[in-house]
């Protein structure tokens, strides 16, 4: 992509995301009105590159999942935030998403592909990005079933967050097992949503 689609892809993703963020007017005990004015405030912009070849094709529509499972099987970076979708050929939409990061710094999109003309968000632990989409209600930074815990504290960094037997069960390659805790945790009345 040139500088001047880039420079016009991120300028349109920031435009959309201000207007989000004026939309809602703040709310008592928050510190930020929604996922766009935390975006706002503490995204970073990251580059697609090439699509490492031994990464396959996330599912689709489960960007959060996909994320989610790269970050615990390969140590990778969680990053949630807006990316521009490409439409057809010359059109583009921005999307609340999930990538990661690898070691050596570079995003990876296995849902797209990398083919995102724009990627703006903020790392999280995967440790909160599983909790919050198996206990909460699909992302960190959708959480509304849980009164969207994220917005209500200055955001300084990631902290620590508790260890998941779930994601223990991934960076150990025993997916029958962790395909077993799934179930016994929706039998236990958990959303299923990782």
């Amino acid at each position: 992509m040139s500088l001047v689609k880039r420079r016009e892809a991120r300028l349109m993703l920031t435009n959309y995301l201000e207007l989000l963020e004026s939309m809602v007017q703040p709310h008592d005990g928050y510190v930020y009105r929604n996922a766009a004015d935390f975006l706002l405030r503490h995204a970073v912009w990251y580059e697609p590159s090439r699509y490492p070849a031994d990464v396959g094709q996330g599912m689709p529509k489960h960007c959060y999942g996909n994320a989610i499972l790269l970050a615990a099987t390969r140590s990778w970076k969680y990053v949630e935030g807006y990316a521009l979708a490409p439409i057809l050929q010359q059109g583009a939409f921005p999307v609340h998403h999930a990538w990661n990061v690898d070691q050596q710094g570079q995003l990876v999109d296995s849902t797209w592909r990398n083919n995102g003309l724009a990627y703006y968000g903020v790392e999280f632990s995967v440790e909160r990005a599983e909790e919050a989409t198996w206990d909460g209600d699909g992302s960190v930074l959708d959480d509304w079933l849980r009164g969207f815990p994220l917005f209500k504290e200055p955001w300084t960094g990631e902290r620590d967050w508790p260890a998941s037997p779930r994601l223990a069960l991934l960076r150990a390659g025993k997916f029958e097992e962790y395909a077993a805790l799934l179930t016994t945790d929706l039998e236990k009345g958990g959303n299923g949503k990782t």
